[in-house]
């Protein structure tokens, strides 16, 4: 998934300090900028025993969210809106989709790249449908929809055209993947090449659900239960922060569950 918002990327910016004669600054602005420097260095440390790898308590954890900058943490559609069965289950799966997907591909297994990619895809497409079809329909646990289906059920509540038209193309390389490699309509080996025409789809599409259906998280949304997703936006510039994209907690758990 692509990054929409940086963490170690973003910087302090003290605009419109004023400034008393000789260029001295203002007392209360003085102030003022400390505290922005000491939030972010707060921030900056907590996030940093966060990425290695520290397991934060619930509080820790809060305090995360509230001195992070806006834009950080976003809330998405309850897991139990998706069809998820076992959401601890779910939370594995997915802190574990792109290690899978890289190994898929390394050895060589492209159906198997090529559905995982499909099933992630298909998350953020529920996502999306969750929150736009205006009637509060969900998915149940049970739900057998096809991709094909829910792609066209997002066309429906308004999914941008441009990408309901390359998510209609990709899945046209998962059913030839999946029905036609023993009918000899392809190499194995060309499957690559069709999964890697559309190699940043899952990232586009992602920043776009986010955009659409997501909220700016905060402390509050910690704690209400399990099913809560919140999404926790990584730089992949300055300041890497992960080279897997972003990634989902669930408010409900502890973050220690989630190390």
């Amino acid at each position: 998934m692509g990054a929409a918002s940086g963490l170690l990327g973003w910087r302090v910016t003290h605009g419109g300090a004023k400034l008393r004669r000789h260029g001295h600054t203002d007392p209360a602005t003085k102030a003022g900028i400390r505290t922005e420097h000491r939030v972010a260095d707060r921030f900056a440390h907590l996030l940093a025993l966060w990425n290695m790898g520290m397991k934060l308590n619930t509080s820790l954890t809060t305090e995360l969210v509230q001195v992070a900058p806006p834009g950080t943490f976003t809330v998405l559609p309850d897991a139990g809106t998706l069809g998820v069965s076992d959401g601890r289950q779910f939370l594995a799966n997915l802190q574990d989709v792109h290690d899978r997907h890289r190994r898929a591909m390394e050895s060589g297994y492209y159906i198997e790249m090529i559905n995982l990619r499909v099933q992630h895809l298909e998350l953020w497409l529920r996502m999306y449908w969750v929150v736009k079809n205006g009637s509060g329909q969900i998915f149940e646990a049970g739900d057998r929809r096809s991709f094909g289906a829910i792609i066209t059920g997002c066309e429906a509540v308004g999914f941008n055209v441009d990408l309901v038209r390359k998510l209609r193309a990709f899945n046209q390389v998962r059913i030839g993947a999946v029905h036609k490699y023993m009918l000899g309509d392809f190499a194995y080996e060309s499957l690559l090449g069709a999964a890697s025409d559309h190699a940043d789809l899952e990232s586009v599409v992602a920043d776009y659900v986010v955009r659409e259906v997501g909220r700016p998280a905060s402390a509050e949304d910690l704690g209400q239960g399990l099913g809560t997703l919140i999404l926790v936006h990584v730089a992949h510039s300055e300041g890497v922060v992960s080279d897997e994209g972003d990634s989902i907690i669930d408010a409900g758990l502890d973050i220690t569950d989630l190390s």
